[in-house]
Order: C-alpha cells, then structure tokens, then sequence
C-alpha cells in the first residue's frame, strides 16, 4: 500500500503504485487527487477538491475506487459505476463526472454529467442538476427540483416528483416531467424539428384547472420567433388558427398521439411499450411561409391555451 499525504496548499497528488491499493490525502486546499491501476482510496480534506480514481482492473476483473471530498465544492471523475462516493450532509455542493455506462448518485451529491460512453444517469431527491452527452441518455431523478439537459441525441428524460426544469436539446427527445410543475425548456427551433420531433408525455396545462402550483409550462421564450429581423422577437400564439404567412407564429393541431416510452421501468431497460393518447402538435413557423420549422408533440387531456407558454 502507497500512501500519500498533501498540505494546507492546492496539490496535485498522483497515486504511484500501478497495481498496489493507494490511499492520498490532500488535506487543506483546492486538490488534484489521482488514483492509478490498483484500488484507490482518495481523501480530499477540505477545499474545492476534485478525485480521480481513474479505475482499476486486475486480471479481468474491474475494482472500485474510494472517493471522498469532504467539506467544499468537490468534482468526482467516476470511470466505473461501482465507484463508492462518501459525501456528508452539508459539506458544499458537489458533482460527479461520469464515464461509466450507468450510473446512480449517492447520497448529498448534488449534479451529474455524463462523458464518454455514459449513456443512463439517475439522480437522487436532492436538487440535481443532470447533463447528458452525445449520446441516447436515459437521465431521471427522484425528489427535489431538478434541472435536466440531454444534448445531442434522442434522450428518454424523467422529472420525478419535484417542480423540475426540462431541455432535450437536439434530437427526437421522450420528456416526462412526472409529478409537480415542470417546464419543459427550447433554445433554438433546431431542438424539435418536423419529421424529428420532441415529445412531452404528459403535460399538466391551465385547461386542466390544477393548481398553479402543480401546472406544467413550454418555455420558448429563448427561441427568436422571426429570423428576418435582429430583434429576439416572440411568438403570436394563434390557438387552432392557420398560419397566415407571417413569422413567429405558433399554433396547434389536435391530434392522437402514438407514444413511444423506450424505457417504462424506472431504472433498468426494457421493452418499450406503445400506447395511443389524445395530444396536440405545437408548430412554429419562423421564416413567413406559412410552414412549420418547429414542431412538438404534446400529450395533455385539456386544450392547449397561450397561458401555458412561455412565447
């Protein structure tokens, strides 16, 4: 066993033996903290810490690192799921970095990204911020009011039981807020394209005379409404109107939607299940021809009305 010890100063600590266990300390300060090819044990101290056991294999079999950051804002780099964190309550807010394929936070850790190869990220009942990557993700949450980003990719995005905040990024995303006031979240109209569109699987509008407190929200205030001008402008909502021929129009469609959940169980994958439902298409035409270039499908069980956008 290598063991290592830092000072009070930001130091950079590399665990120097391949194959045998390395235990590092940072103590004080805003730490670097790496393992290497054995089973690490990586202790941050105080300070803005961040841990890399950078994994460990022996004879085929993978071995799980040690991580702990203690109190600060601390950055874990996970490479395999069974990496064990040990975060106490109150000791600053703090994110993993994920490689690995799958991978669930522990307790008192606040935010995941998703990197490399990672495709499944689970949050916990804290307030989570949750990234994905380029992949397809699959990202959830329980508790808490979460703020999820899918990136590039069709991503299968689950809110959970909080007021969350949505954005699937590109691709044809799957988005259910679940419980609570959610917003469901659109940049640019590149986020939900015709042919290639978003779906909100079960929106919670103004029609359906809920409390405010539990009403969903599409917000597409950042997306310019009239690429013509310089001006962000804003959608005109037109309700069941035809377009007219003018940019920043939006407008809906009833429609029954074929839903597609590629992953019901909460946690593990399995097979899709598809079931109809009665929704609408929210288009968008930002050019003036009368055509749509934004497109989303919306399953809702009460008429969509301008109050539940943000324009």
């Amino acid at each position: 066993m290598a063991v290592q010890q830092g000072t009070p100063q930001d130091d950079v600590l590399v665990g120097n033996s391949a194959d045998d266990p390395n235990v590092v300390y940072g103590l004080g300060g805003n730490d670097r903290l790496y393992g290497t090819g054995g089973v690490d044990s990586l202790y941050g101290g105080d300070g803005n810490d961040r841990l890399d056991g950078r994994g460990a294999d022996y004879g085929g079999f993978t071995l799980n690192d040690y991580l702990e950051g203690g109190r600060g804002d601390d950055l874990y780099f996970v490479r395999e799921n069974q990496d064990y964190i040990y975060e106490l309550d109150d000791e600053g807010v703090d994110s993993v970095l994920s490689f690995s394929l799958y991978y669930s936070l522990g307790g008192n850790i606040e935010n995941l990204s998703l990197a490399g190869g990672a495709r499944w990220g689970y949050g916990n009942d804290l307030d989570n911020i949750i990234n994905g990557n380029s992949s397809e993700n699959y990202i959830a949450a329980g508790g808490g009011a979460d703020a999820f980003s899918g990136a590039d990719g069709a991503d299968l995005i689950r809110g959970g039981t909080g007021n969350d905040w949505i954005r699937g990024g590109t691709g044809a995303d799957f988005l259910a807020g679940e419980e609570g006031a959610d917003k469901f979240a659109y940049y640019t109209v590149t986020e939900s394209l015709v042919g290639d569109r978003d779906i909100i699987t079960d929106f919670t509008g103004l029609a359906s005379g809920t409390p405010a407190s539990e009403r969903d929200r599409i917000d597409l205030h950042r997306i310019d409404a009239d690429s013509s001008t310089a001006a962000d402008d804003a959608f005109r909502f037109l309700g069941t109107a035809a377009f007219t021929g003018r940019a920043g129009e939006l407008r809906i469609v009833a429609e029954t939607l074929e839903v597609v959940d590629p992953n019901p169980d909460w946690f593990w994958p399995t097979e899709p299940i598809v079931y109809t439902t009665a929704g609408y298409i929210v288009e968008g035409d930002v050019t003036g021809d009368g055509m749509a270039d934004f497109q989303l499908a919306v399953a809702t069980g009460g008429v969509l009305l301008a109050g539940d956008f943000s324009l």
